[in-house]
């Protein structure tokens, strides 16, 4: 267990604009953390931040309710922040997650740790069978003429297509993943963390429709569809679409690594 402070040889963000933001006003700029040439900017809740400075996704953050679980809580207002920061002179988007824990513990008076607890895991593993899917082909080189891809720092592989219905806890995944990026998307919404456990490092083509039955959290207002509703009686389990695969979600127990919140504050420091 080691705390973290800000190191004077790490880059700082030259210039950080932070503030309080309407969610539902300001949906025309779009939500989610990006990253384009020199600058970072979000429309997003503090974990997101977190997640971008950690690499450790919010449902494995241990601290205050306003920070674990936001647009369930009404406690702390606001919850979600503008976040408007430019890279300064020399820096590049590997430099972004300790450009961003040393804005968080400068703004929002940010301490934390890592810590490794034993938890409930699903271990995703091949089934006995072997794997029923197709090695994804090269990606073609960038056309010069196009604006870049967006950046994801975690996982990172660029993913596919993956979408949740916080309706009826149907899972649509398209496109090309690692079996390490596969499961750090199911871990953002099953009941537990999925722990890749497969040995794979290439990316595959992969074609997933199904329902998670037992989600982690399901957002506040947020109406459940019947699991004999007809719209989705039809859908698959995960556990059994992964089967059709060639891999299987097994119960285990397997230290995961957390980020304990020692401390945080819900306002930032003025710009």
């Amino acid at each position: 267990v080691g705390a973290y402070s800000q190191e004077p040889k790490e880059p700082a963000f030259d210039v950080v604009s932070v503030k309080p933001s309407d969610l539902m006003s300001n949906m025309s700029g779009g939500t989610g953390f990006h990253i384009e040439e020199g600058r970072v900017y979000c429309n997003c809740a503090l974990g997101l931040m977190l997640q971008n400075a950690f690499g450790i996704r919010p449902s494995r953050f241990i601290g205050p309710p306003w920070l674990i679980n936001p647009f369930n809580n009404t406690g702390h207002v606001p919850v979600v922040y503008q976040l408007d920061a430019r890279f300064p002179k020399g820096a590049t988007i590997h430099d972004v997650p300790a450009m961003m824990r040393i804005m968080l513990a400068d703004r929002f008076h940010l301490r934390a740790h890592r810590e490794f607890r034993d938890d409930a895991v699903y271990a995703l593993r091949i089934a006995p069978g072997g794997l029923k899917l197709a090695l994804s082909p090269p990606a073609p080189p960038p056309d010069p003429s196009l604006p870049p891809p967006p950046v994801f720092l975690f996982p990172s592989v660029t993913p596919g297509s993956f979408s949740m219905n916080g309706n009826s806890g149907e899972l649509k995944v398209h496109g090309s993943f690692t079996m390490a990026t596969l499961a750090w998307f199911l871990s953002a919404d099953m009941d537990r963390a999925v722990v890749d456990q497969t040995g794979e490092t290439a990316a595959f083509d992969i074609q997933l429709d199904a329902r998670i039955l037992s989600r982690r959290s399901v957002p506040a207002g947020i109406p459940q569809w019947a699991d004999d509703d007809p719209r989705v009686v039809n859908v698959p389990s995960i556990f059994s679409e992964i089967q059709r695969i060639g891999l299987r979600l097994e119960a285990a127990r397997a230290p995961i690594e957390h980020l304990v919140i020692d401390a945080a504050e819900s306002i930032p420091n003025a710009n």
